[in-house]
């Protein structure tokens, strides 16, 4: 990052007017640094969390990872109705999971799904304040994204449903092949969202 050392300067009106000039260019690749390092930090974040998780649920069958993707896209664009019964579908195709290793993945997708839908049947009935009538558990969470400190959460609701977001497109991306080019498409919403948290997160 580009440091900027201010010193009191003698000069005359054009020279003082260079100067200003010279510290403001300097200033402004500072924070294009700050935001390029930032950006980088939080790909990283997300492709970290991916590595981590998809062991878990990289069984998921096609055509319920199909309905999971078909869930975050529709709740990605506002058409609540339709992500709420997208997201009922795939609860109900999911089930507990083949393999006993990923029950604790699949019970932490099945939460999120399930949270997605609670905010969006809300939304659908224009109530835009994040639903707090489902939560994860220790256990589930374990599976999230996003882990703070109870003092460091401002909006509990929003962050569960952010962590059901990342969580639900992680899944979607991992275990269906279809949608593999939709998901990549919306990689930069889920980067933004999991910025806002970069400072309780500690990368910045």
């Amino acid at each position: 990052m580009v440091r900027v050392l201010l010193i009191h300067l003698d000069l005359s009106g054009s020279e003082r007017y260079v100067h200003d000039c010279m510290i403001l260019k300097l200033l402004e690749e500072s924070k294009r640094h700050k935001k390029k390092w930032v950006r980088y930090f939080m790909e990283q974040f997300l492709t970290d969390y991916i590595e981590r998780i998809k062991e878990g649920i990289d069984d998921i069958p096609d055509t319920t990872a199909h309905e999971i993707a078909s869930a975050f896209l529709a709740f990605r664009f506002g058409l609540y109705a339709n992500a709420a019964r997208e997201c009922k579908h795939a609860i109900e195709l999911l089930g507990p999971g083949k393999n006993p290793a990923h029950q604790g993945a699949y019970a932490s997708l099945k939460k999120a799904l399930g949270i997605v839908l609670a905010n969006a049947q809300d939304l659908d009935n224009s109530l835009v304040t994040a639903d707090l009538s489902l939560r994860f558990d220790e256990q589930e969470r374990t599976y999230t994204a996003i882990k703070l400190a109870p003092d460091m959460v401002e909006d509990p609701g929003t962050l569960e449903l952010d962590n059901a977001l990342v969580l639900v497109y992680v899944a979607a991306l991992v275990g269906s092949s279809d949608d593999e080019e939709a998901m990549g498409e919306h990689r930069k919403f889920i980067v933004r969202l999991l910025t806002g948290y970069k400072k309780a997160l500690g990368i910045v």
